[in-house]
C-alpha cells in the first residue's frame, strides 16, 4: 500500500475518507477528505484536510505534504489518516489492483510465507465496511485478501 507521511493536527482517531479536490457549498462532507494545494483558505465541513500549508484550522488536517506528494492524490481515492500523520491509500481509483485486506490471521503456516502468525487482532470489519461504502461504484474488480479471509466467519 502506498503511504505518505505528514504532520498531523487535531487528528485524535483514524479517519477514512474519499479524496476530493473540489470545493463545494454544501456544509457537510463527512466522508470526504479535501486536498488543498498552495496557500488558500482551507475549507471546513470535511472529515479532514491534507495540505502543503500549515494554516491552523479546527478541522483535522495533515500538513507538510510536498506538491509532488499532493499530485499523487486523485479525485475518488480512499485514504486512512492516523494520529501519526500517516496517510495510507486504501483504494486508488486509477489502479486496476485494489484489494480489501480482511485479516492478518492465518491457520495455514506455509513455510514460504514471510508473515508471522497472528492469533488475535482488532476486527477490521467496520473499517472494511466503511471502505466499501466509499469505493467508486463503477469498480469492476476488487481483490479480497489477508492472512486467510475465511477465518472472519460471518463478518
Amino acid at each position: 500500500m502506498k503511504q505518505i507521511n505528514g504532520t498531523p493536527h487535531n487528528v485524535t482517531t483514524d479517519i477514512i475518507g474519499r479524496i476530493t479536490q473540489k470545493k463545494s457549498l454544501l456544509s457537510s462532507h463527512k466522508n470526504e477528505i479535501y486536498v488543498a494545494k498552495g496557500e488558500q483558505k482551507l475549507p471546513k465541513g470535511y472529515a479532514a484536510v491534507i495540505s502543503n500549508s500549515s494554516t491552523a484550522i479546527n478541522t483535522p488536517f495533515v500538513s507538510d505534504i510536498s506538491i509532488e506528494q499532493l499530485n499523487e492524490f486523485n479525485e475518488g481515492d480512499v485514504v486512512l489518516i492516523n494520529k501519526k500523520g500517516e496517510i495510507v491509500f486504501l483504494y486508488e481509483i486509477k489502479s486496476n489492483h485494489n484489494a480489501i485486506f480482511v485479516t492478518e490471521r492465518c491457520n495455514h503456516r506455509c513455510i514460504m510465507c514471510p508473515q508471522p502468525p497472528v492469533v488475535e487482532e482488532e476486527d477490521k470489519t467496520p473499517l472494511n465496511m466503511k471502505l466499501i461504502s466509499l469505493i467508486d461504484k463503477n469498480t469492476e474488480e476488487l481483490g479480497i485478501t489477508g492472512g486467510e479471509p475465511t477465518l472472519v466467519g460471518d463478518n
